[in-house]
């Protein structure tokens, strides 16, 4: 991918639309440059949002309407338009952040809107058609190959967080190396083998929740048992296997003692068997005896009633035979009176059919009449109804048409005063809104103000952090004259040392030649022959090597307190340059930026209130507008049906004779008064016709009837009276009225039930002599009370022993059923101990948690693509460096120790062959180091993620920090870089960087805003 155009409208501080030609430059690499916030860096955001819809920065993500430009108004559109090239395919991305735009008509029209617009993105695809919006953003991550945190790494290196990586812990570099290379899974792998240990620990430890609570279960007796149960419940003793062998043992005694006492059960059984069916037999005979005794008794009280049973047998037979008389002579006498009854209404029906024949026939002719001349009138009775109704509806619509037409007079009215009332509010409501708008309109420079407040912000913080700086510079500062005077006093010292080393030297090789002269001969040093004063030889021998290695110390000393010397004078003018950086007294400039803040966001508060205000007002403004319309309306709606009624009320007065409602009503009166009388009349005569019809029905009815029962009634009369004197002929009772008189049926009732009664305790005593005889059978009378002494006595031992049984049998089942539900439960114990193990050893070792070996395996495989990143990126920084200083990975075999430093990095000296921690490097060294580790990581993810062809790389400064040589050396290492196809972009202020590289990209700012113009060589 190599980017050809870029568009920015109304984006960052760019207000006017701007083009980037990225084609122009004649070489490779080129400079963009330009003042601290002239817009540099807004470039690298615009660029970065066409491609993934944020900005550049990763620590500070900016996006949505806050990309939009304070320097253009609401009426333009923001939007960034990148043309790129990829595998010699040409795509074009035209991307909107979301924005604010200002209302184009109505009462707010020039404001602006509350909501922002959502922001949109087009592709065009080489072939010139538009790619679906939806499914853009996944395309171009496509096209890309890299997602926006991978690019940021390989092409946007960002101001200042490229040193993350470099400084940043191994566990920061983790995370960081895990979105670049998607070693998560790794992260995935250790998760699920710490839950799979989890889950082995909790089955531990329900299986041993389990196994305790069943050894609570057992029942114990031997107090060996009982201990060792204590101890292991206590954690004091983990032998479960020997302790379960234990309890199989004892099970085996439980289980022998068991059958023991089972059968003693037995045979208690048997013996109280054999005494309570002997009991049984005892009871039943005394209960035969007392039977028998019983029963003879009441066979004697029944024997004595048996002659009155007789007697009154005879008595229900009479009276029952006297009572069928009675019933039979009943009949007789009734049907002979129905008899009589019908003949005699009979004969007074026949007289009177003739006359009420004679009557009905007389009505009928006289109603026929009368329903001739009803009809006829009751046709005009109708005639003038409807005229009537005709009238009521018509009067009915005229009083309608009064009473609508004096509610629309009221409502046009109420409409007049209505209308009156919304214009005097509309007037106040717009002299509101100018008034607010007067506020708006004094404080539209707010975006203005507060951008340059937030850049003074920017500088007051950039001075807070140099003041810092100085702070620390001073202490610095401090500190270096503090080790300078006590290194000046170690060299001072050092120095007297070495001059006194040397004088007893000498002195020593003096002694050493006088020790050789003689008198009269020459001294080899002044010639003299006379030696009156020789030196005396020293016993302790100074060496040359003594002096040598002295003199070396002093030169050591005297060269650390010149580099101390030179470090002192290098922070003293770093220190001076920061306080000529910034005229005037900070405190003074944070406290009146914090006033001019204050009276901004005062100002914002006034805007936003009369901003809010005027939305209310221009709201109520439309609905007031709309109500005027409404009652405008309705004033002429009102009208119309006013004239409406009126004309509708003449109308109908037309359409009826009558002159009012009261003289139709009238009339209607007395025609209702005339009509009942017909009514009445008619009615009359129709009743007293109807009558005489059912009355002669009536008659004639009864006669068919009569006529039809009088056969009927006479042959019942001669059957009844028959069967009475044939039944008196066959049974002849003479007396039975008396027997009728004197006995009823109830009474024979009661005789059969008491006759029955007898009978039924007559056969029940016989039958239960019998069986009493039948049961004796010769058989002496038992004696119960010795019989239930030896029952009670059988049975309490039998009670005694199976209690005992059922104890000792309920105890093994008991103990048999836990021992197995333990031994079951131990089983999968050991089974879960050897997978929690298992898991627990991998974990530790995958997640690094191992003593000495502190390394995950996530950090162990991070480090293959560290080597990788590594080998490219110390190719750059030993070129940078000068063969100097290469980086390096912790060993493998102390990165685990004490904590994870498996990416760690380390630098390497060429010149001192010593490897030291990288936070010791200077501030351009580790410029250096952090670049050529970027330019290595770009080159690895390019590299993992295959078929990309990246040929962009932007750096935001940095270059500062070095010095003349290293920056040549850099410059170096990234123009052989930008050799082929691959395009460098170095944002930067330092000159120096101007005159190295011809091609330059300047962005100046003033106040509308950013501006760009290219110098080519």
């Amino acid at each position: 991918m190599k980017p050809n155009r870029l568009i920015l409208c109304a984006f960052g501080s760019y207000a006017q639309p701007t083009t980037i030609d990225f084609d122009k430059p004649n070489q490779n690499l080129f400079l963009i440059t330009g003042n601290t916030g002239s817009g540099k860096t807004t470039i690298f955001d615009a660029l970065v949002f066409a491609l993934y819809g944020q900005a550049s920065s990763n620590n500070n993500k900016k996006m949505g309407s806050i990309l939009q430009s304070q320097f253009s108004s609401y009426e333009t559109t923001p939007y960034v338009e990148l043309t790129f090239t990829d595998h010699g395919q040409t795509y074009t991305i035209h991307r909107v952040p979301a924005h604010y735009q200002v209302y184009k008509r109505g009462p707010k029209k020039g404001q602006r809107k509350e909501k922002a617009e959502n922001g949109s993105v087009s592709l065009t695809m080489p072939d010139g058609r538009i790619y679906p919006p939806k499914e853009t953003n996944a395309r171009i991550e496509q096209i890309m190959g890299l997602s926006k945190e991978q690019f940021m790494q390989v092409a946007m290196i960002a101001q200042g967080e490229f040193m993350d990586v470099l400084r940043s812990n191994s566990d920061d570099k983790k995370a960081i190396f895990r979105k670049l290379f998607h070693t998560d899974i790794y992260q995935k792998i250790i998760d699920q083998a710490n839950e799979r240990k989890k889950k082995g620990e909790n089955d531990l430890s329900q299986f041993k929740t389990r196994l305790i609570s069943e050894l609570e279960h057992l029942e114990l007796e031997d107090p060996v048992l009982m201990a060792m149960r204590q101890t292991i419940v206590q954690n004091q003793n983990n032998d479960w296997e020997g302790y379960i062998q234990q309890l199989e043992i004892a099970l085996e005694t439980e289980k022998k003692e068991k059958e023991i006492w089972i059968e003693k059960e037995k045979k208690a059984q048997q013996e109280r068997d054999h005494y309570y069916s002997l009991h049984q037999q005892a009871i039943q005979l005394e209960e035969a005896y007392q039977s028998l005794s019983v029963a003879n008794a009441k066979k004697a009280e029944l024997d004595a009633q048996k002659p009155s049973m007789e007697k009154k047998q005879t008595l229900i037979k009479k009276t029952e035979q006297a009572w069928e008389l009675s019933h039979l002579y009943q009949q007789y006498t009734q049907a002979l009176t129905f008899y009589k009854e019908v003949m005699d209404s009979l004969s007074q029906a026949q007289k009177q059919e003739p006359i009420l024949h004679k009557n009905m026939e007389d009505l009928h002719q006289k109603v026929v009449r009368e329903k001739t001349q009803y009809d006829a009138w009751m046709k005009e009775y109708h005639t003038f109804e409807e005229q009537i109704q005709r009238a009521r509806n018509i009067f009915d619509e005229i009083d309608h048409c009064d009473t609508v037409g004096k509610q629309v007079n009221e409502q046009i009215k109420q409409n007049e005063l209505n209308l009156e009332e919304l214009s005097k509010k509309q007037t106040t409501l717009k002299e509101d809104f100018d008034a607010h708008q007067t506020i708006v309109d004094a404080m539209k420079d707010l975006d203005v103000r507060k951008l340059q407040l937030e850049n003074q912000k920017q500088e007051l913080d950039v001075w807070d952090k140099d003041l810092d700086e100085i702070d620390a510079l001073e202490a610095k500062i401090k500190m270096q004259q503090g080790a300078y005077t006590n290194t000046s006093f170690e060299h001072d010292q050092a120095l007297i040392s070495y001059l006194q080393l040397s004088n007893q030297f000498y002195d020593a090789q003096a002694g050493l030649l006088a020790a050789k002269l003689e008198p009269g001969k020459p001294c080899p040093v002044c010639g003299s022959c006379q030696h009156p004063h020789p030196a005396t030889q020293q016993e302790d021998t100074i060496t040359k090597e003594d002096i040598n290695e002295q003199q070396a110390l002093v030169q050591s000393l005297d060269t650390e307190r010149e580099k101390i010397a030179y470090d002192i004078d290098a922070m003293t003018k770093k220190r001076q340059e920061l306080i000529d950086a910034h005229a005037g007294d900070f405190s003074s400039a944070y406290q009146m930026f914090e006033k001019q803040w204050k009276q901004w966001q005062d100002d914002q508060k006034q805007y936003q209130n009369s901003t809010k205000q005027m939305e209310m007002i221009s709201s109520q403004l439309t609905d007031l507008e709309t109500n005027l319309l409404t009652c405008q309306n309705r004033q002429q709606d009102l009208s119309i049906q006013k004239e409406k009624y009126r004309v509708q009320k003449e109308t109908l007065k037309k359409e009826t004779p009558f002159e009012s409602l009261f003289l139709a009503e009238q009339q209607w009166k007395i025609k209702e008064a005339e009509k009942s009388k017909k009514e009445q009349s008619y009615q009359k005569i129709q009743s007293a016709y109807e009558k005489a019809v059912a009355e002669w029905h009536q008659i004639t009815t009864l006669m068919n009837k009569y006529e039809q029962e009088q056969p009927q009634r006479k042959q019942l009369v001669e059957n009844t009276q028959f069967t009475f004197e044939n039944k008196q002929k066959e049974e002849p009772l003479e007396d039975w009225q008396t027997y009728v008189k004197q006995y009823t049926k109830e009474d024979v009732e009661t005789w059969k039930q008491e006759m029955d009664a007898y009978k039924q305790s007559m056969t029940t005593i016989r039958t239960q002599i019998q069986d009493a005889k039948q049961l004796i059978k010769g058989q002496p009378r038992p004696d119960l009370t010795s019989m239930e002494e030896k029952l009670k006595a059988a049975e309490q031992m039998l009670s005694e022993i199976s209690q005992q049984a059922m104890r000792r049998s309920q105890r093994f089942e008991n103990n048999q059923k836990t021992i197995q539900t333990i031994q079951v439960q131990w089983q999968h114990h050991q089974k879960a101990l050897q997978t929690y193990a298992m898991y627990d050893r991998l974990y530790r070792q995958l997640s690094g948690n191992v003593s000495g070996s502190r390394m995950d395996i996530e950090t162990y495989v991070q480090r293959t693509y560290l080597a990788r990143i590594l080998d490219a990126a110390n190719a750059r920084f030993l070129e940078m460096s000068s063969g100097m200083f290469e980086l390096r990975m912790k060993e493998l075999e102390s990165a685990g120790e004490g904590k994870n430093r498996g990416l760690d990095f380390m630098v390497y000296s060429h010149v001192t062959g010593q490897t030291r921690e990288v936070r010791t490097l200077s501030g351009g060294e580790s410029f250096m180091a952090a670049l050529s580790l970027a330019l290595g990581m770009a080159d690895e993810i390019q590299a993992h993620a295959s078929g990309i062809q990246l040929d962009i790389l932007f750096i935001d400064e940095g270059f500062g920090t070095l010095d003349d040589h290293a920056r040549k050396q850099a410059i170096r290492v990234l123009q052989r870089m930008s050799t082929g196809t691959k395009m460098i972009g170095l944002i930067s202020h330092v000159d120096e960087l101007k005159q190295a590289i011809e091609d330059q990209l300047i962005v100046t700012k003033d106040n509308k805003g950013s501006h760009i113009r290219w110098q080519i060589s």
